[in-house]
């Protein structure tokens, strides 16, 4: 039924989501060691590429890869 895909289509966004925060929370820790605006910057950037490579449809997997 619909609102079972549904139901399956946010878990999928809800479990993306999660994935993303971890790589890029991980990503975080590593740019420490740069100023505070660089390591946005560069956040920012991985979260851009992670959001096209989706949209061109890779899994959120191989996105993060």
């Amino acid at each position: 039924t619909i609102k079972h895909l549904l139901k399956i289509i946010a878990f999928h966004i809800l479990m993306f989501q999660i994935i993303q925060e971890a790589f890029l929370t991980e990503l975080a820790g590593h740019l420490k060691v740069l100023e505070e605006r660089e390591q946005q910057d560069i956040l920012d950037e991985y979260a851009q590429h992670i959001d096209m490579k989706i949209q061109n449809g890779m899994s959120e997997e191989e996105a993060i890869r």
